[in-house]
């Protein structure tokens, strides 16, 4: 698929995960931005996009952020792509200010997403898959996830087992994906 630069719509997600009385606790160093795609188009395991959100602070019409798709969905004939987004300096850190909480709040914003970009590793003729991630960097990993277990219900690959390693800093970062 050739590159293109699209204008879509973002909104930007608390990500929450439920404690063992049922409550939801907002994890502290990570959102979902979700993107309403003006063109439909399907990245592939291994690929990125540079994403750019102009009203998130008064410098960042002029900056182009790398992000994995963690994945992708339909809703109202719209394509969407989320991106899991971890709190640092300077673009990362005004995301938050823009999040939708669970009290309500947020905005949705213009956003431009330029790619994909990247090259998929061929991973389905090999019986056994190792992954391995540390924080956030599991959003890299969803996508060969998904590919390699739609490829085994459909009988197109070789894999049988996947094994993911995942290390997280801390109980938080064992958030919801879907």
């Amino acid at each position: 698929m050739g590159r293109k630069t699209t204008l879509s719509r973002a909104r930007v997600r608390e990500i929450t995960f439920k404690s063992s009385g049922r409550r939801e606790i907002p994890l502290s160093d990570a959102v979902h931005v979700h993107v309403r795609l003006t063109k439909s188009w399907k990245p592939r395991a291994g690929q990125y996009v540079y994403l750019c959100i102009p009203g998130v602070s008064p410098t960042s019409f002029a900056q182009l952020h790398p992000f994995y798709v963690a994945w992708c969905y339909r809703y109202n004939n719209a394509d969407y792509a989320v991106f899991i987004v971890q709190r640092r300096k300077g673009f990362t850190n005004n995301l938050f200010l823009h999040r939708e909480t669970q009290f309500g709040e947020g905005t949705e914003m213009r956003a431009i997403v330029e790619g994909p970009y990247g090259k998929e590793l061929n991973l389905d003729s090999y019986g056994t898959v190792l992954l391995f991630a540390t924080g956030i960097g599991i959003a890299g990993q969803l996508a060969y996830v998904v590919q390699l277990l739609n490829g085994y219900h459909n009988c197109e690959v070789k894999t049988r087992r996947i094994a993911l390693f995942w290390q997280v800093d801390s109980e938080s970062q064992y958030f919801k994906v879907s």
